[in-house]
């Protein structure tokens, strides 16, 4: 399994706009991606606008694909035009789970 995770930050304004685009274009098309299993959305608790974004893939394939589709690309514009700092992206490969 693939763990994808995105920390952002922003206005509190542009994480409500940014996430009400997530949530109507973005996850909705998620959903069908092959390999796709789950994602989580958290609001920082210590910074007004800032959150994480945790997804769970297949494999790290699936993920790299649905990455490189237009489709991706044309609502992460439409994102980042309120979240422009989707700042540290890391890839993890699960070895162990409790």
């Amino acid at each position: 399994m693939n763990i994808r995770i995105i920390f952002f930050s922003t206005s509190p304004e542009g994480l409500e706009q940014g996430k009400k685009i997530w949530d109507a274009e973005m996850a909705p098309l998620l959903k069908q991606q092959k390999g796709f299993l789950k994602a989580y959305r958290a609001d920082a608790t210590d910074e007004p606008g800032g959150g994480v974004m945790v997804q769970l893939w297949e494999c790290k394939k699936d993920e790299d694909d649905w990455r490189s589709c237009e489709e991706y690309k044309k609502i992460i514009a439409k994102v980042e035009t309120y979240i422009p700092q989707l700042s540290i992206e890391r890839d993890f490969e699960v070895d162990k789970e409790v």
